[in-house]
């Protein structure tokens, strides 16, 4: 997980906090959301967290994963998708295409002396 200082907490929109209006529970990325869940589910059970606290910081956290999941979805659809452009605008690549055409050609047999 990455270091968050004291600096890059502060210039973070309250709306990447689990609990804004106290600016706790930082979420800039996955890892800090994953260990937002965590911390929250310790302070409740602990007592020092209200139930209700903890399932706010828990929908952010889910919320916020999800949206990770979503974009690794996109990029991997992009990627399959310029996979495919290529493969149809490439001519070595293309089976059907190596099928009609073949890459040896056929050489006549020298004539002997």
């Amino acid at each position: 997980m990455s270091k968050l200082t004291s600096k890059e907490r502060n210039k973070l929109k309250s709306s990447t906090f689990g609990l804004p209006g106290q600016r706790k529970y930082p979420m800039p990325d996955k890892e800090h959301a994953i260990k937002a869940k965590g911390r929250a589910t310790q302070m409740e059970r602990e007592g020092k967290l209200s139930e209700s606290s903890e399932e706010k910081i828990e929908a952010k956290a889910n919320k916020m994963l999800d949206k990770e999941k979503s974009k690794v979805k996109t990029i991997k659809s992009k990627v399959d998708n310029l996979k495919t452009k290529v493969e149809k605008n490439n001519p070595l690549l293309d089976n059907e295409r190596l099928k009609k055409k073949p890459l040896k050609k056929e050489i006549a047999p020298k004539a002997k002396k």
